[in-house]
């Protein structure tokens, strides 16, 4: 998510679905611009402060989302020690937050098929390697 206007949607999209609780909750994370890239998309991170305290806030919200955690990417072409940095300030806004607002944030997605071994190191728990695994198939 990088909007309460998309979770807002989201969430009425959820709800209006279905009438069967069982099915469960769309799971989704609040997408962070770490890096300061103009040019990547995500929240800054006051402003994804703010939206998770309006989920906390807005019943509707949880009623059709289940946010589970944060997302982000390193900076493109960034030296080891920089992206290690910007991991390291993802996984602590999540811990802060998850003891600030006593809300499960059990996810953690950092890390693609150039930068996935650091994001391991500082904690992630989903990382997106689509380009490391099919690169022969792309040769």
């Amino acid at each position: 998510l990088d909007s309460l206007r998309l979770a807002e949607q989201l969430a009425k999209d959820a709800t209006e679905t279905t009438t069967d609780k069982s099915v469960g909750k769309l799971r989704v994370l609040l997408e962070l611009n770490i890096t300061q890239d103009q040019t990547k998309t995500g929240l800054s991170p006051n402003d994804a402060q703010e939206l998770l305290r309006r989920y906390i806030e807005t019943p509707s919200l949880q009623d059709g989302l289940d946010l589970c955690g944060l997302m982000g990417m390193s900076s493109l072409g960034g030296d080891d020690a920089q992206t290690h940095r910007e991991f390291e300030t993802l996984r602590t806004l999540r811990d802060r937050w998850q003891s600030e607002y006593g809300i499960g944030l059990r996810e953690l997605s950092m890390g693609m098929s150039d930068d996935f071994q650091i994001a391991i190191e500082e904690g992630s728990t989903m990382v997106r390697i689509g380009s490391l695994l099919y690169q022969d198939q792309q040769s």
